[in-house]
Order: C-alpha cells, then sequence, then structure tokens
C-alpha cells in the first residue's frame, strides 16, 4: 500500500461496495560501486487483510542493455498490465541511452494513464527502474541509472547528491526511509549494499509485517554487463536475521551518548568490542551469491 494513496470521493464510491484488491508494499532501489540493485519482498496483501506471495521484482534483458522494474501499488493486476506494456516497449525499441530509455517508459505510461480508467478510479502507481546500459561514448554517465517513475510522466532519476542514491515505494518506505538517510551515506560496494538492503528488509518486515513480508527478491545490474545477477533468496534470508544485532548496536550506542554519566574506560572499551563483534557477523559470516552461484562482491 502507498502511504501517500488519494482517498476516494465518499460521494461518488462507496467503499463497501469495493471488491477486495491485491497491494504490493514495498520496494526499492540502491546505488553502489559499479552497480545497482533493486529489491522488493514477496508478500502481496489484500485489502480485506489477507496475504500471498508473488515475484514483484521484473527483469527486461535487450541487444544493448538490461532493466529492473519494481513497483508499490493498491492493484497489481493494473500494475502488472504496466509493467508488461514498459517490457514490451523496451524489447521493441532496444534504447541505446538512459535518455533513450526516459522516453520509452514515458510514452508507455502516458499511454497506460489515458488508457486506464480516469479520476478517483485511477490505479495509482509507483516505480523503482534500474537500468544498465552498454556505454554510449557520446554521452557521458550513461552506464547505469536509478529512478523513481510515476504516472503519467514522472520519470525522476536519482544520483548520490539527490537523494544518497536511494529510491524506496511503499508502505514500508515510511520505515526505512529515515533510517537509511540517518544511517548510510556512501557509495558501497555491491556486498555491503547488499547488508545495508538486507538491515532496511528486516526494519520493514518487522515494524510493518502486516504489508511486508515473504522472501526479498534482489538483482544486481553491473556496469557494463548486459546479464543481470539474481541474488539468492536464502544469502538474503540470512542476512535480515541479522538485523537484531544493529537495533541492539544501535540502542547501546544512543543509551552511552545519552546518558546521566559519563562512561568509563572499562565501559567504553567494552562497548567498542560489542560493535566489532557484531561488524565481524557481517564480514566474516555472510557471503551472497547468484542463483547461479558465483560470489557477489
Amino acid at each position: 500500500m502507498i502511504s501517500g494513496l488519494r482517498k476516494p470521493n465518499p460521494v461518488h464510491r462507496k467503499p463497501n461496495s469495493l471488491p477486495a484488491r491485491k497491494r504490493m508494499t514495498l520496494a526499492l532501489g540502491m546505488l553502489c560501486k559499479e552497480a545497482l540493485v533493486i529489491a522488493a519482498d514477496t508478500q502481496i496483501t489484500w485489502s480485506d487483510g489477507r496475504t500471498e506471495h508473488g515475484i514483484k521484482v521484473h527483469l527486461v534483458i535487450c541487444n544493448s542493455g538490461s532493466y529492473a522494474l519494481t513497483c508499490a501499488c493498491v492493484d497489481s493486476d493494473a500494475a502488472n498490465t504496466l509493467i508488461s506494456a514498459i517490457q514490451r516497449d523496451l524489447r521493441l525499441i532496444d534504447p541505446k541511452s538512459l535518455i533513450g530509455m526516459e522516453s520509452v517508459i514515458t510514452d508507455s505510461m502516458k499511454a497506460w494513464y489515458e488508457s486506464s480508467r480516469s479520476g478517483e478510479d485511477r490505479p495509482y502507481i509507483q516505480l523503482v527502474v534500474g537500468a544498465s546500459i552498454n556505454r554510449n561514448p557520446s554521452i557521458e554517465d550513461d552506464e547505469l541509472g536509478l529512478y523513481f517513475c510515476e504516472p503519467p510522466n514522472t520519470v525522476s532519476r536519482k544520483t548520490m547528491e539527490d537523494g544518497k542514491g536511494y529510491i524506496g515505494v511503499g508502505e514500508g518506505n515510511a520505515v526505512i526511509k529515515s533510517t537509511f538517510c540517518t544511517l548510510f551515506s556512501d557509495l558501497p560496494s555491491p556486498r555491503v549494499c547488499l547488508n545495508r538492503l538486507s538491515y532496511l528488509m528486516y526494519k520493514a518486515k518487522k515494524d510493518c509485517a502486516s504489508s511486508v513480508g515473504g522472501d526479498t527478491d534482489a538483482v544486481v545490474l553491473w556496469r557494463g554487463q548486459i546479464q543481470p545477477q539474481w541474488v539468492n533468496r536464502l544469502d538474503m534470508a540470512q542476512a535480515e536475521s541479522l538485523g537484531r544485532l544493529i537495533d541492539n548496536a544501535l540502542s547501546r550506542v544512543a543509551s552511552a551518548i545519552i546518558s546521566e554519566t559519563y562512561l568509563a574506560d572499562r565501559e567504553v572499551l567494552n562497548l567498542a568490542g560489542d560493535i566489532q563483534t557484531k561488524g565481524l557477523a557481517y564480514k566474516n559470516s555472510l557471503q551472497f551469491h547468484s542463483r547461479t552461484g558465483e560470489e557477489i562482491l
């Protein structure tokens, strides 16, 4: 569910007459060194509270580039229609630059928007799109792109300067966006990026359990490479299971900083040692592999 969902006009719509709709609730993208990651949870929540699981991350592989799309919405059937149209148009046109890709997505969204229901009945959808395109020598910085998209014509590229290289949409984003902006600011390696992403997913699934859950699907798009890498779901689950370690470390640090007295030397050493131990769990214990077995570094 999108937290900014427009409320229907009660004069024209009767809430009790609406059919139950499926809601896709968390999708995000993050930039990292020489790559970007697109991810989403697999839980789909109906408006009447029922849940099921489905794939929300979709790929398009063309001769000139590869693309990953995911979204948050209140009507997954309408969202799948839009995503299928974007996939079809990308394959048909095979854009040779990020500018060309932006035009394809804009045109696809406009066509979908104009043909969908009007006014208050039009489904509300927000998308996260990642792109990796073979370098065009005439256009600088035209290999990797991370975008926030919204019908009919919003296609906004996000960089480290604009949004710290992060995009999140859906109900869970209300929980994790402030966490990301508070904790992270640098451009990490893909492995560290997946570790950070796992913590954000852990937080969202813990704090928004009614609408975010299931497995985490994540895909890495590499600069200069057409073939994306799906991340093994079991590796993501193992990383998410360590999220409580960061919660505990953050709690201890905050309590030490905001306290009645100064910490004794032994207490400082104990705190530093505890943080170091927790960090070793991420540095030494966790590995991420593609679904075909390659380690992601």
